[in-house]
């Protein structure tokens, strides 16, 4: 196992959450993961890559409490409280019957903030993913790149200190992706929560991430923790450097391990 200690640019300060050899089985006894051990630093990107069925949103969801683990130990820091999170789907899972600025304002009016308050935020966070102007406008009306960004909005209206994406890009084209891309990391500094970014794609993780945990299938396990250590804001030119290929060969080498060792299972 390829492990390093968290990037330089990420905070010292105590994980948000600490993972021991925590699995997940299945009813019909799917083992979908296996012994992961992770922290999740305060501020940091993180991206978990692998091929498919190596349990990457299998993780996301115990992290978010929508399924619960099998065995380990997952430990919460704030007294062992889970702190405010937020999940942003592959799909934007929006309301149809309902325009941009309600879908956002959504779980804000669920957990009883008042309506005023609730679409004051909602327009803030929609102008924070570049859809000021596009409050009235139904799912209908929207590209799919606009689309996700009101779902981006919807996560970040809570305020989370965690953001969890599970490829929320995937279905994007190129250019839309990478527009995408450089704007989640805008976002992300300027609101400097945890980040932790489910792909199927070297070269979106090498671009956002401080950190690529690499997993392998059957059952799900981490064989890489590799860092990224470059500085932000990473611009257009970084794709093209020298040093982001360096990276993305390095990232890849381990994902082909990765690959190998869950085909011979």
């Amino acid at each position: 196992m390829d492990a390093h200690a968290p990037s330089s640019a990420a905070s010292p300060a105590q994980p948000l959450v600490t993972l021991r050899r925590v699995g997940k089985r299945f009813a019909n006894g799917t083992v979908a993961l296996r012994d992961i051990d992770l922290d999740l630093v305060p501020g940091q990107f993180i991206s978990l890559l692998g091929p498919s069925g190596c349990g990457k949103s299998t993780l996301l969801k115990l992290l978010s409490g929508l399924a619960p683990a099998s065995s380990g130990q997952m430990q919460w820091g704030w007294q062992g409280d889970r702190p405010a999170l937020s999940f942003v789907f592959q799909d934007p899972t929006l309301l149809p019957w309902a325009h941009a600025l309600r879908n956002v304002a959504l779980p804000l009016m669920l957990a009883g903030v008042p309506e005023d308050e609730a679409s004051a935020r909602a327009r803030e966070a929609l102008a924070s993913v570049g859809l000021a102007g596009f409050e009235k406008r139904y799912p209908r009306e929207l590209s799919g790149g606009m689309k996700m960004r009101v779902s981006i909005a919807r996560a970040l209206v809570t305020r989370p200190r965690i953001l969890l994406m599970d490829e929320p890009f995937a279905a994007l084209d190129e250019i839309t992706r990478t527009r995408l891309n450089a704007d989640l990391l805008a976002l992300w500094q300027r609101e400097r929560f945890s980040a932790v970014f489910v792909t199927h794609s070297i070269f979106e993780s090498v671009f956002l991430s401080q950190r690529i945990v690499v997993m392998a299938p059957r059952p799900g396990r981490v064989v890489a923790d590799l860092d990224v250590d470059e500085p932000y804001p990473r611009a257009a030119s970084y794709r093209t450097s020298a040093v982001y290929g360096r990276h993305c060969d390095r990232v890849a080498a381990a994902l082909e391990a990765a690959t190998e060792m869950g085909a011979v299972q």
